[in-house]
């Protein structure tokens, strides 16, 4: 059963781009929670920007400004699991 569950979920991904992006993203959101923990994976969302940009948006002046100091470590821990991000851009999320 798992090995059939597998096959159609390569066989979507090869056929529909969009199951590939959503794959991608959920695989990003999932690597974001486990470097970051549970507490701020809550209160941001993260995107792949343009130029291997990492996009951050959060709502949170505090959270946004640690989170621009551990750029470089963001960065590493990505490329260490996979991602490779040149940068990542925090964004204020309005409310």
């Amino acid at each position: 059963m798992e090995r059939e569950l597998s096959r159609i979920f390569e066989d979507l991904t090869a056929s529909d781009p969009l199951f590939s992006e959503l794959k991608k993203r959920v695989l990003l959101n999932e690597m974001w929670k486990e470097i970051m923990g549970e507490e701020i994976a809550f209160h941001t969302h993260v995107c792949e920007g343009k130029n291997k940009t990492l996009d951050v948006w959060v709502e949170d002046p505090v959270l946004g400004t640690e989170l621009r100091f551990r750029t470089e470590e963001i960065i590493e821990e990505m490329s260490q699991n996979g991602f490779f991000f040149k940068k990542v851009r925090v964004k204020k999320l309005k409310s």
